[in-house]
């Protein structure tokens, strides 16, 4: 990943709402924030060094250690940067964007505390108190768990679908089938298990942002005024089973 420089400024941690003109940043808990972090997604990391030097780049993140310290990769730059930048007691700015729920973007001032670099490269920053969150939908996204089947004019494929909201979904399909295209438009039809359920009528969109990973692709459907209207009625026929929305039986 190539490094960013850019002049990063610190922020203050903030006791009910954030300074900022965004009047929709609030302050929360440190744990409760943590945990809309996935692991493996991308944290931009912001540094700046005693004598005010600033320096930008991208790593993952891992997880926190015993809820006392934030685990993520160091980032792939050069040795030189490593040396200069990442070193123990430097204040970073730390931003991560979360999928879940309404998605936000967390942002939070923490302090590197550990660097350790083998056998696996990584970085312990210390969990301040509180973090700013700003929601980036206007809608919730629920996570769900539905088997579907994936239809575009070119073809068709087994898919899970993983989030739902209103507005818009994401599914998941095997690393291995045949991809999908940015704009593409896509039918996602409900598979149901139980004779018992409903037939849904498919959610209709397009395309708006495809995540390759070894494992799989996910990919993020826009719903058109049809695919709204039929999210909502599925929606309507969803339990929470301890974990995610399932079908109602």
């Amino acid at each position: 990943m190539q490094p960013i420089n850019q002049q990063v400024k610190s922020s203050k941690d903030a006791t009910t709402r954030s300074n900022n003109s965004d009047k929709n940043t609030i302050t929360i808990n440190s744990q409760e924030t943590l945990g809309l972090i996935e692991h493996g997604s991308e944290l931009i990391i912001g540094i700046t060094t005693p004598v005010g030097t600033t320096f930008r780049t991208k790593t993952a993140f891992i997880g926190t250690h015993s809820h006392k310290v934030i685990l993520a990769e160091l980032p792939n730059i050069s040795d030189e940067d490593l040396k200069f930048f990442f070193q123990e007691g430097f204040w970073t700015v730390v931003r991560a964007i979360s999928p879940r729920g309404q998605g936000g973007m967390i942002q939070f001032r923490s302090q590197i505390s550990h660097v350790v670099r083998a056998p696996f490269p990584m970085m312990a920053l210390s969990i301040p108190s509180t973090m700013q969150l700003t929601p980036l939908r206007t809608e919730p996204r629920y996570d769900v768990n539905l088997p579907a089947k994936a239809h575009s004019t070119n073809h068709r494929i087994d898919c899970d679908l993983r989030d739902l909201s209103r507005g818009g979904c994401q599914f998941v399909t095997s690393a291995l089938s045949r991809p999908f295209d940015i704009g593409e438009s896509v039918e996602l039809h409900i598979v149901t298990r139980s004779s018992k359920n409903p037939v849904f009528d498919p959610l209709f969109g397009s395309v708006c942002n495809i995540k390759p990973s070894p494992h799989n692709i996910r990919y993020g459907i826009k719903l058109d005024i049809r695919g709204k209207n039929n999210a909502k009625k599925l929606l309507s026929q969803l339990k929470f089973d301890g974990s995610k929305l399932t079908l109602r039986s």
